[in-house]
């Protein structure tokens, strides 16, 4: 009797226990259910990412700073998104497509930044080019002008050289016309006196005066005095030209027939040639 009633009562027991492990089976597979509904029926927040916000400022960017700002807007952009998408919050395919396009809007900045120091670098190494030879321009230019002044020195001087070498040479003609002049004069009357005296002294012979008068003396005097001076006035006409100019010829003509008429007159009034050793 005792033995039925264990047999029973642990036959009983089993069958409570397998009933509430069912049922708490059943129970979790129920609220597993519930969850998983419950995750499928919860909404993801909207994604707020502009694709064009960063792409645009890369686009204008024209100078390095700026560049280097619109790289740190992108890396922050990025590090944004990575850190929404550890929240389970977003779509994943949507937050993983917008991370991929930020981080090519990062390379994409990064490149541009990298292009426009290469820029500024090949920019300035032009300008400091562009500087020298601009420099050696202009030293070239100023030392062109300054050889330039230096010809138009030289020339103005040798122009100043020649200038006073033909006006000293037009007063040296000067001088020596004056002095031929006065030689020409001087001896053009040294040959009418010498003519005179000569004569007079015909005509104090045929008169009969003696040699050793005193007045034949004092001509025969002033004729040797004459006859030094001509002679002297010869030799410094020889020694210089004389002028070339019409007025030349002219005394010149002029003096030949002035010799001509005055010995035509001497011998007219003397009657007979003159020995100038009378």
């Amino acid at each position: 009797m005792n033995t039925i009633d264990n047999n029973t009562m642990s036959n009983l027991a089993n069958t409570y226990m397998e009933r509430a492990k069912k049922k708490e089976e059943t129970s979790g597979i129920g609220a597993s259910r519930v969850r998983k509904s419950s995750n499928k029926n919860t909404k993801k927040k909207k994604l707020n990412y502009n694709h064009r916000e960063i792409s645009q400022q890369i686009l204008r960017a024209s100078k390095l700073s700026s560049a280097a700002n619109v790289l740190a807007s992108a890396r922050s952009k990025l590090g944004v998104l990575r850190r929404s998408q550890s929240t389970g919050q977003y779509n994943e395919r949507e937050i993983t497509n917008a991370i991929i396009h930020a981080r090519r809007m990062v390379q994409c900045a990064s490149k541009k930044v990298q292009n426009l120091k290469e820029e500024e670098i090949q920019k300035k190494k032009l300008e400091r080019k562009n500087g020298s030879e601009d420099m050696v321009r202009k030293i070239e230019t100023r030392q062109k002008i300054e050889r330039k002044e230096q010809q138009i020195k030289q020339e103005i001087a040798r122009q100043e050289a020649l200038e006073a070498i033909a006006e000293k040479k037009d007063w040296v003609e000067l001088a020596q016309k004056k002095k031929w002049n006065r030689n020409n004069e001087r001896g053009k009357v040294n040959e009418a006196n010498m003519k005179y005296i000569k004569g007079r002294l015909s005509i104090l012979k045929d008169e009969g005066y003696s040699v050793d008068s005193s007045e034949i003396m004092r001509l025969k005097a002033s004729l040797e005095e004459l006859n030094r001076e001509q002679a002297r006035v010869q030799a410094e006409q020889s020694a210089s030209a004389a002028p070339a100019d019409s007025s030349g010829a002219a005394d010149a003509s002029l003096s030949m027939e002035f010799s001509g008429s005055a010995a035509e007159q001497a011998a007219a009034v003397v009657g007979s040639t003159v020995d100038i050793a009378l």
